[in-house]
């Protein structure tokens, strides 16, 4: 390049070209955060996954030095860890039994207190319009029933599926 003809500076130069390798890596981290977001539901699983396996894996390599092989080792960590949230939710089921009244109360208090900010808050609902709600939601959830259990027994398989196989 001849200097008499050039009429941009040098640091406009290295200016313009560090701006466009900023642009690409803006974009390639939006597509990521895009991606992200679009795969909540995978990496939510997979997070819990990895953490479960974190947790279980040294019960299992303690279960492998007792002489059991690997899957075997696996399937007692995994029959081990069932009988263990058993055993901690039927705990939290007596004991929610036994304050059964209490929270029904708090509950009934806490939908009347969501009624009360919906008639008087800022959006200022009339009693038949919250109940049209109510019933659309009523309506949405029970034309959807087969979509959500299948998303709720989607969501079980690939998170068992996912630690037994980090564990295995």
């Amino acid at each position: 390049m001849n200097p008499s003809t050039d009429s941009v500076p040098p640091q406009i130069k290295a200016a313009a070209g560090w701006a466009w390798r900023l642009i690409v890596i803006a974009i390639a981290a939006a597509l990521v955060v895009y991606a992200v977001l679009r795969l909540e539901l995978l990496f939510v699983v997979l997070f819990v996954a990895v953490a479960l396996t974190a947790i279980l894996v040294p019960l299992r390599r303690l279960i492998e030095r007792t002489g059991l092989n690997r899957g075997l080792s696996t399937a007692a960590t995994l029959i081990l860890s069932i009988a263990l949230l058993v055993g901690i939710f039927s705990l939290l089921g007596r004991a929610l039994a036994g304050q059964a009244n209490e929270i029904a109360t708090a509950f009934t208090q806490g939908v009347d207190d969501v009624r009360t900010w919906l008639r008087e808050g800022p959006l200022q609902l009339s009693d038949s319009r919250i109940n049209d709600y109510l019933e659309q939601g009523t309506q949405a959830i029970s034309d959807n029933q087969g979509e959500l259990l299948s998303g709720a027994i989607g969501f079980t398989s690939i998170f068992f599926g996912t630690t037994i196989s980090f564990l295995a």
